[in-house]
């Protein structure tokens, strides 16, 4: 989520109050005049998983093989 990488932290974060709104990095929002500037991304570094290979997933099958990963399923990108 926007506010934690792993249940655990994601968790102690909503607890918290803290917000997972904030200026979007993903792309230049100034091409998109009708969006607003804020949004809720998602900051996975998906090096840091050894499920996740870049080169052949899309970042939402690399979310869908970090939450595998964390819920204990298969570790490795070849294995998904």
């Amino acid at each position: 989520t926007s506010v934690g990488e792993t249940a655990q932290s994601t968790w102690a974060e909503l607890r918290a109050g803290t917000s997972g709104a904030g200026n979007i990095t993903r792309f230049d929002a100034e091409e998109y005049p009708q969006c607003p500037d804020l949004a809720c991304e998602v900051p996975i570094d998906p090096t840091a998983h050894e499920a996740v290979d870049e080169r052949q997933m899309d970042r939402y099958a690399q979310f869908a093989a970090i939450a595998v990963e964390e819920a204990g399923g298969p570790s490795t990108a070849a294995a998904l």
